[in-house]
């Protein structure tokens, strides 16, 4: 296999450079519905309503990418910035 194609399959196998996220201009996008889809089968965390980019990538970063997962938070028992292994 010549070194480009290795070089393209090493890159297929690594996480995609952009992943969908339910964000305010979503409403006027014509991928809505593909990545609307995706969302949904993956429990995003973006779909909880008042969860933008900011509180998306943190959660992503702390471990709680789901909506499940942010559910069984222990918010009562956390530090005040919802990292709960800090």
């Amino acid at each position: 296999m010549s070194p480009m194609l290795q070089t393209l399959e090493h890159q297929r196998a690594q996480a995609p450079p952009v992943v969908p996220v339910n964000v305010k201009e979503c409403e006027r996008c014509s991928w809505q519905q593909v990545c609307g889809s995706e969302l949904h089968a993956a429990d995003d965390v973006s779909l909880v309503t008042g969860v933008g980019y900011p509180e998306w990538d943190l959660h992503r970063h702390l471990g709680n990418p789901t909506t499940a997962a942010l559910a069984a938070l222990d918010v009562e028992n956390s530090s005040s910035d919802g990292c709960t292994w800090c």
